[in-house]
């Protein structure tokens, strides 16, 4: 995915409004559909790039964990980010039941993001890069 696609999954995973929301929108519904039912109350859909703002940090530490880790490379000459198999030396972590939710989310705006171009990302959900 594009580097700046990585900015948006930490505001929309860790605000709980959103997430509900990401959770009870079908995948096959779409980023369209999920950003009008976050745009019912305007101002959740605004905050989101607010939000993008204010992790922007949280998110560039994350990418330099993951690809330090081996569990992410970027690719610099088209500035992409993509997730690597994980090897046999790397064990499953354990994942506490109160954060499960979280991998089904992040890949289903994957999946919507997937779908749609940059700039087609950045008016639905009124995110300026």
């Amino acid at each position: 995915m594009p580097i700046p696609l990585a900015f948006l999954v930490l505001p929309l995973l860790l605000h709980r409004t959103t997430l509900d929301l990401i959770i009870s929108t079908q995948k096959r519904s779409g980023l369209t559909l999920f950003a009008a039912k976050l745009g019912e109350d305007r101002e959740d859909l605004l905050a989101v790039h607010n939000r993008a703002l204010v992790l922007r940090t949280l998110t560039l530490r994350s990418i330099g964990f993951a690809v330090n880790a081996g569990l992410a490379t970027i690719t610099y000459s088209n500035a992409t980010l993509r997730a690597n198999t994980p090897t046999q030396k790397m064990r499953k972590p354990f994942i506490p039941e109160r954060i499960k939710g979280f991998s089904g989310a992040a890949e289903k705006v994957g999946c919507w993001f997937k779908l749609m171009n940059l700039t087609q990302i950045s008016s639905t959900l009124r995110v300026d890069f």
